[in-house]
Formats: structure tokens, C-alpha cells, sequence
């Protein structure tokens, strides 16, 4: 399937510690400062777009001086922030497979926005996974989802409202059991075998895989 991979501005540390790996075919789109991420990666945008407020704009775009990225010039007076604006770029292009990169970092009011915006996806038919060096985050609603063994420890399930959950494959299942949005009970799980299976029968929860 076909992905589009949005890069943000958000704190990044470590890039070898990031769960991505480049495919062929990836659409890049860089939100204001997050072409520097990009570019620290060694990869090429095919479009940056932003209001350019948290970067400086004639020295990044010298790093795409090179590619022929196209560059989308936002106003600053907006009402979206720049990752919102070019994840809807990416789901405009017919993209249904999206990956946040650089989505999450010091201003905690842009990690929260941004995790939101994996709900207002889901409920296009698109799926948005959210990465960085530490965890991997999808957003799941009446539906399931499967966490394949892999170097994140933990598996956490976050009720964004009471809803009735079934786990299988991990050291703590589940059998239709109801969540509660305000309970810490399904913090910190853990496989058992190579592979588990979370299924949200009612209700919606962010489903996130954790190192530490």
C-alpha cells in the first residue's frame, strides 16, 4: 500500500532509534521545520509546506535546493496547525496510509493535537500511525488491530471513552471487558506469543507500543 510520511518539527534525538524504514514509493511532506528532520535522515521531500515560524526559511530551503520539492507557502493567520495541513495535502493526493514523523516533543498542546488527528482520519477510512524513538501509536475504533513482536516492550491500551475490549496472545487477555477512560488497567502489557490481537468491540482506545 502506498504511504505518505509527514514529518513535523517535534523533538527527534535519535534517528537510528526511530521504527521507520524508507520505502521506494514514499510520498514525503515536510511540515515548516520538520524538513530538517528529513533531511538529517538522508531523505528528499516532495513537498514542504508550512507558515515557516519555527524555522529559517531561506537557510532550509537550501537544503532542497537540490530536488525539485515543492514548497507551499502557508499564511500564518490559519486555523490549522502545519502537520494538519499537510497530512490533509497527503489525504488529498489519495493517500491512505499516513505516518507521523516528528509529531510529538516538547509542546505537549501539539502532541495531543496531533494524536487527536489520528481519530478525524480513522473516521475518513485512513489510518495515521504516530512514531517516534520510543513509541509507535494508532488509534483504533470498533475494530481490530494486531501487534507483531518486535523491540517495543510494552503494549498499552488507552480508552478515549469506555469501551468494551478483548486482547488475545499477551501475558493479560481479555475477554470483552469493559475499559474505563479514567482506570490505568491496561497500561503496560506485554506479548506472550509473536503475535496479539486487540479488538475494540465498542468504544475507541490508542493502542501504543513502548521501549521503555
Amino acid at each position: 500500500m502506498k504511504r505518505a510520511v509527514v514529518f513535523g518539527g517535534g523533538q527527534i534525538k535519535k534517528y537510528d532509534y526511530l521504527p521507520y524504514a524508507p520505502e521506494l514509493n514514499d510520498y514525503i511532506v515536510c511540515a515548516d521545520s520538520g524538513i530538517i528532520h528529513c533531511e538529517n535522515m538522508g531523505l528528499k521531500a516532495d513537498v514542504w509546506v508550512g507558515d515557516f515560524d519555527s524555522c529559517d526559511f531561506d537557510k532550509c530551503k537550501q537544503l532542497i535546493s537540490t530536488t525539485n520539492a515543492k514548497i507551499v507557502r502557508l499564511n500564518p493567520i490559519k486555523d490549522c496547525s502545519d502537520v494538519e495541513y499537510a497530512l490533509d495535502y497527503a489525504v488529498e493526493l489519495g493517500y491512505k496510509n499516513l505516518l507521523l514523523i516528528g509529531g510529538m516533543g516538547t509542546r505537549f498542546d501539539h502532541t495531543l493535537s496531533n494524536l487527536y488527528l489520528a481519530e478525524k482520519y480513522f473516521d475518513c477510512g485512513i489510518n495515521l500511525s504516530i512514531i517516534n524513538e520510543n513509541n509507535t501509536i494508532n488509534f483504533v475504533k470498533n475494530s481490530m488491530f494486531t501487534v507483531n513482536r518486535s523491540r517495543f516492550k510494552y503494549v498499552s491500551i488507552l480508552p478515549l471513552e469506555d469501551c468494551v475490549v478483548s486482547c488475545e496472545g499477551f501475558f493479560y487477555n481479555l475477554c470483552e471487558e469493559k475499559l474505563y477512560r479514567h482506570s490505568t488497567r491496561s497500561i503496560s502489557n506485554e506479548l506472550a506469543k509473536e503475535a496479539g490481537k486487540i479488538t475494540i468491540h465498542s468504544g475507541s482506545a490508542f493502542i501504543i507500543e513502548s521501549i521503555d
